[in-house]
């Protein structure tokens, strides 16, 4: 994907919230990589509530993976976000498909979850979601 629409889409987020979204997949090769998705609604008339105002899916890339321990997941998805210059402590959702590989890897979800709760990177919808749904991070791996 071109350097210039990942740009794009990274000065897109200024501040906004995003969901990002991952899923492991496979090439034609067999190489084991990971797709990185955010959504969000860019507001361009923020006074104005229109059909503008839809949440919007961009694709970011993938990230060839060779291991998958909860850590080096953690690793690649935030060095991934970070050099796109999008703001980690902007995300207010993490969401994993193919439930049952992500059970097999509820620690990544933990790491991530420490990683964007840290202090610096509070998120307080992140945790006004999880009070709101009776979530605490003990109990978001009954898939």
């Amino acid at each position: 994907m071109s350097s210039e629409v990942r740009e794009k889409i990274s000065s897109m987020l200024n501040n906004h919230n995003y969901a990002l979204m991952t899923d492991e997949c496979r090439d034609l090769s067999g190489t084991q990589q990971l797709s990185i998705v955010i959504r969000f609604v860019h507001d361009q008339y923020i006074d104005v509530i229109d059909y503008s105002n839809v949440v919007k899916k961009y694709f970011l890339g993938f990230v060839p993976l060779e291991e998958f321990d909860a850590a080096t997941l953690t690793l690649k998805i935030v060095e991934f976000i970070n050099k796109l210059n999008i703001p980690l402590r902007s995300c207010i959702c993490l969401c994993f498909d193919v439930v049952s590989y992500m059970r097999d890897y509820f620690s990544t979800v933990l790491n991530i979850h420490s990683f964007f709760t840290a202090s610096c990177v509070t998120n307080r919808f992140f945790k006004q979601a999880q009070q709101q749904l009776g979530l605490g991070i003990y109990h978001a791996h009954i898939l």
